[in-house]
């Protein structure tokens, strides 16, 4: 599946429907493992380079894995974040992504979380590959900025009661996730068919 995922982004770029000004929201992180085939890892300049203009947004994590310089987590920034706010971006160097791949990360809150179960209800992370001319001075906060805002334009409508993780849902992507659903086969169905 995540191969599929990779030749489809290599595939769009191809085509130009990922640029600048057209950034692809991928569902999840952006973390992959490495594999044994190097030019479809993101250690590979073609696929980091492919990768520029794809941002992962996970509607759930750790939040004991914010890991701060000096030790502990920054949990508590996550969590006190107000409606719109995000936290600065850090670089994440990946253990399992292979040598060299880094991430910038940061937390956005979407919602209010007097509205949510729980305080980290509401708040998406979000990963961007470092690009190679990015990684001595990294992201510019503008940048990030702009993604942050593009994303908070994307939270409406609201699919409450639908789910219940609506607090945490980006539109299109709830969108997108109802209608891969709609085309599964469920257990029950299949095992009919036998």
């Amino acid at each position: 599946m995540i191969e599929q995922e990779k030749k489809a982004v290599l595939k769009l770029v191809k085509e130009g429907k990922i640029r600048d000004d057209a950034y692809l929201i991928k569902d999840g992180s952006l973390e992959y493992k490495a594999t044994n085939n190097r030019s479809m890892d993101l250690t590979d300049a073609k696929m980091k380079n492919a990768y520029q203009y794809v941002i992962g947004v996970s509607k759930s994590f750790n939040p004991t894995m914010c890991q701060v310089k000096g030790g502990g987590t920054n949990s508590s920034i996550v969590a006190g974040l107000k409606k719109n706010e995000r936290t600065p971006a850090y670089c994440y160097r990946s253990k399992i992504s292979g040598e060299g791949v880094s991430f910038c990360v940061w937390y956005l809150r979407l919602r209010d979380s007097k509205y949510t179960k729980n305080v980290f209800d509401g708040i998406v992370k979000i990963e961007k590959l470092i690009q190679e001319d990015e990684k001595q001075d990294g992201i510019d906060s503008e940048i990030i900025d702009r993604i942050s805002a593009w994303l908070l334009l994307e939270r409406n409508p609201v699919a409450y009661g639908k789910d219940g993780r609506w607090a945490n849902h980006l539109y299109p992507v709830y969108v997108t996730e109802l209608f891969a659903k709609s085309k599964y086969i469920f257990n029950d169905t299949f095992l009919k068919l036998f």
